[in-house]
C-alpha cells in the first residue's frame, strides 16, 4: 500500500507540473500589448524604421535568441518601414530593469515615434512573428 501510495503522489505531481509548464509556454512568442511606456533605446534609435522597429533582448547564453533574431529578421525583411535589431541585455540592464524583462528572447516592438507599443517573450513562429508586426501596426495607425 505504501509503494501504491508514492506511485501515485508522484504521478499527480507530475501531472500538475506538466500542466503548469504547458500554462507558461502558452504564451511564449504571442504579442502582448505593453502595459510600460517606454522610449526606444538610444542605442538603437539610429536605426528605427519609420513604421516599427522590433529590438529583441537577448543574451549570451540563451539558446533561442538566434532562433528568434532569425524569425524576426524574415518577417521584417519585405516590410518597407519595419527595421529590427538586436541588443545584449548585461549591456542594457536599465532597459531590462526598468520593462521587468525576465528572460530572452524578449523583443519589443516600438512605433515610428519610438513608443513602446508591445512585447513578445520567446522565439515565435513565423506566422506568430508576421502576425505581431501586422497587429503593432494597426495598433499604430488608430
Amino acid at each position: 500500500m505504501d509503494l501504491e501510495w508514492r506511485v501515485t503522489v508522484l504521478l499527480a505531481a507530475l501531472a500538475v507540473g506538466g500542466i503548469g509548464w504547458l500554462l507558461l509556454q502558452r504564451g511564449r512568442g504571442v504579442l502582448r500589448t505593453a502595459t510600460v511606456r517606454a522610449a526606444l533605446p538610444t542605442a538603437v534609435a539610429p536605426h528605427a524604421g519609420e513604421r516599427l522597429t522590433i529590438v529583441q533582448v537577448s543574451s549570451e547564453h540563451c539558446s533561442s535568441c538566434g532562433l528568434g533574431a532569425r524569425v524576426w529578421r524574415k518577417a521584417v525583411a519585405e516590410q518597407p518601414g519595419v527595421t529590427f535589431a538586436e541588443i545584449d541585455a548585461v549591456d542594457h540592464m536599465d532597459l531590462v530593469r526598468d520593462l521587468g524583462i525576465l528572460t530572452t528572447p524578449t523583443a519589443l516592438l516600438y512605433d515610428g515615434a519610438g513608443v513602446l507599443r508591445g512585447r513578445v517573450t520567446g522565439a515565435p513562429t513565423p506566422k506568430a512573428a508576421a502576425d505581431a508586426v501586422a497587429t503593432a501596426e494597426v495598433g499604430v495607425s488608430s
